[in-house]
């Protein structure tokens, strides 16, 4: 990710956390200890960039196949599952099967 981008996106979430730290303590919420290490953690992400780092987003495409739509929805609906038992995020791209295949097969980092 440019460090312009990252730096923007911690500027963001700094502000998020800060705001929804004030508007808890307005309604007499106490922050719990997942929130404190959420902004801790961004904390740590804007020293690392001011320190020269970079920060890093990955991808993954994983592709799914079935002899009949039923099983196709159940094999798609497992793997949402799992995503989210991980923490992960997971986006449906339908119709782009062969980019899919393509980025998913090739190794990165290497002349094609």
């Amino acid at each position: 990710m440019r460090s312009d981008q990252a730096a923007r996106d911690i500027r963001k979430k700094k502000v998020e956390h800060i705001s929804d730290q004030a508007q808890r303590a307005k309604i007499g919420q106490i922050e719990d200890a997942s929130q404190t290490a959420e902004y801790h953690d961004v904390l740590q992400q804007e020293a690392d960039l001011t320190a020269g780092h970079g920060i890093l987003r990955y991808t993954g495409l994983i592709a799914v196949s079935a002899p009949t739509v039923e099983e196709l929805d159940a094999a798609v609906a497992a793997i949402d599952q799992a995503a989210i038992q991980a923490s992960c995020e997971t986006r449906l791209l339908v119709g782009q099967q062969a980019a899919a295949f393509t980025a998913a097969a090739l190794p990165r980092c290497r002349q094609v």
